[in-house]
């Protein structure tokens, strides 16, 4: 070990002291010794620094030299740093696509670059130090560009959506980047491709150009203002809507009075906001208008960073739940086709995120209970009262489905642990599934259903589940997802009056998305906000700001 580190030394030694001549005298053979030396180097030791800055691509950064003889790409004689001033200007617009320049060793490359072109004399070990911190930086950023910069496993574990399972040739695509003569062109086409993204970066712009002009104007608190009231407060609302992007206050008007333009404004902003369109200025929607444009920044940069962790494709026609506003829709060929208001698990049985295959559907559905309501809702309950069990509508079966009378169960003395029976509760009115389910396989046991309490679609915030999803006017999507079968809404109808459970099966399977987005982008391409529910933003928003990770945390994609 003593023996590696005096070598060590001795090569940082040789490349500092090294004469320092003008960059065009090396010759890139004389460089491509240089890099194949420094590379083999970090190898011996498991790790890189170039200065005081770390390399995070210890894997693709060795194979792209390797592939290409160790010649330089960035500082070859002759092109006086054309692509490097290019990459450069790349990593620089890096927050564009909410991301942080500084992460790509931007201040670094920034000030190696000025020396070396305002200076007749570079150190070999600058040069070198040039040309490896600009792979880096493509390497890294276009990863994150393409993947995301977190990994979804650790920033959100619970996020077991589909995603991007491709394993990207980002040593490849350098060359044929550069080759190409298009490296921004390049380097843009990796970031998502969805509709949506552009439309939140574009967002991202304004909101930022918001920040820049001094922020949004403060709206004080006070008694709830309504069509006809006047009030100094409404001059503040006004300006603040009139800020608002997309939400317009006609010819400009900031008078006192609250008027129909307004009422008509404020009601855009509540339905942007997840709030009920009521377009009075109540307490929750003052606060709304009151947060800063700079938490919406963060709102759009935390998802965008979720669109990338997406693949390209959702499927030709599929479902997308989310949970951040409760809604569920259906797209045929990138085109929404089918929307409905959805009800989704509590803040402490949240609905899981994940992506399936919807294959049939059930009419008439028996609801077994299962494990988790079992266990923390119906039996505590039985043990107290176990007439709860016929309120519910509920009937013991044993594994075989023959039933169990309820006077043969020991009721005070039944756990999860020793229940061997289940609970069914059969088709009719007050069925929890309602009149139809809908399937498709997954591990958590989630479907999305009907339910008899239709009262709760009244609230905004839709958190009130177990854990599936609820939804509004069940039999209508049946009807939807059956078109051009023999099942039409009449027929579907008369089987439920029957209350004689019945499968389906889909004409043709579609993929279920069901995701968690807290800003996201509307059929008329306006930005809408919802409520962070289950407390995941922040994680995400810690992880975009703090240091990229890199070297085997990243494994098989750097």
């Amino acid at each position: 070990m003593l023996v590696r580190n005096a070598f060590f030394f001795v090569f940082l030694s040789f490349l500092f002291l090294a004469p320092k001549i003008s960059a065009h005298d090396f010759t890139n053979d004389e460089l491509a010794e240089a890099i194949r030396l420094r590379l083999e180097t970090a190898q011996a030791y498991g790790q890189m620094r170039l200065g005081d800055e770390p390399v995070f691509c210890i894997n693709t950064l060795p194979e792209f030299y390797v592939s290409r003889d160790f010649q330089p790409l960035w500082i070859t004689t002759g092109d006086k740093y054309q692509k490097a001033k290019e990459m450069l200007s790349i990593i620089g617009d890096a927050e564009a696509e909410g991301l942080t320049p500084d992460d790509y060793h931007y201040a670094r490359i920034l000030t190696s670059l000025n020396h070396s072109i305002r200076h007749d004399s570079v150190g070999r070990f600058e040069l070198i130090k040039l040309e490896l911190l600009l792979s880096d930086a493509f390497f890294l950023y276009t990863s994150h560009l393409y993947y995301g910069k977190l990994n979804p496993e650790t920033a959100d574990p619970e996020w077991k959506a589909k995603r991007k399972t491709d394993s990207f040739d980002f040593a490849g695509y350098l060359t044929e980047a550069v080759e190409s003569g298009k490296l921004r062109e390049y380097t843009q086409m990796l970031a998502p491709r969805l509709p949506e993204y552009a439309v939140l970066k574009s967002f991202l712009d304004y909101y930022r150009e918001v920040v820049a002009r001094g922020g949004f104007p403060n709206v004080p608190a006070g008694d709830k203002l309504q069509r006809g009231d006047s009030s100094e407060r409404i001059v503040a609302i006004k300006k603040r809507l009139y800020m608002g992007s997309n939400v317009e206050i006609k010819d400009g008007n900031m008078s006192p009075f609250f008027d129909d333009d307004l009422e008509a404004a404020l009601k855009i902003f509540q339905r942007r906001n997840g709030l009920g369109a009521d377009g009075v200025a109540g307490v929750k929607t003052v606060e709304l208008l009151n947060v800063p444009a700079e938490k919406r920044i963060q709102d759009i940069k935390i998802n965008m960073e979720r669109l990338r962790w997406l693949p390209e494709d959702l499927g030709e026609r599929y479902i997308l739940v989310n949970l951040g506003s409760f809604e569920l829709e259906i797209f045929d060929k990138a085109s929404k086709t089918y929307d409905s208001e959805v009800i989704i698990g509590k803040t402490y049985r949240k609905t899981p995120i994940f992506s399936s295959k919807m294959t049939y559907l059930v009419l008439n559905p028996t609801w077994t209970v299962p494990p988790t309501i079992l266990k923390s809702d119906i039996l505590p309950e039985a043990r107290k009262d176990p007439s709860v069990i016929t309120r519910k509508g509920l009937k013991v079966l044993r594994s075989d489905g023959t039933e169990v009378p309820l006077a043969d169960v020991d009721w005070p003395n039944v756990s999860s642990t020793n229940f061997p029976y289940m609970l069914r509760q059969p088709p009719g009115p007050t069925n929890a599934l309602g009149d139809v389910k809908f399937m498709f396989p997954n591990p958590y046991s989630v479907y999305i259903h009907d339910t008899p309490s239709r009262e709760m679609f009244n609230k905004s915030e839709r958190a009130f589940s177990s854990g599936c999803i609820r939804l509004k006017n069940p039999l209508n999507m049946a009807a939807y997802l059956l078109a051009g079968t023999k099942y039409t809404r009449e027929e579907i109808g008369k089987i439920v009056q029957t209350r004689v459970e019945t499968t389906i099966t889909l004409p043709k399977p579609l993929d279920v998305h069901i995701l968690y987005l807290t800003a996201w982008v509307s059929e008329s391409n306006s930005l809408r906000f919802g409520v962070d529910i289950y407390e995941r933003d922040a994680r995400i928003a810690k992880g975009l700001s703090g240091t990229p990770e890199g070297g085997s945390s990243i494994g098989s994609r750097l």
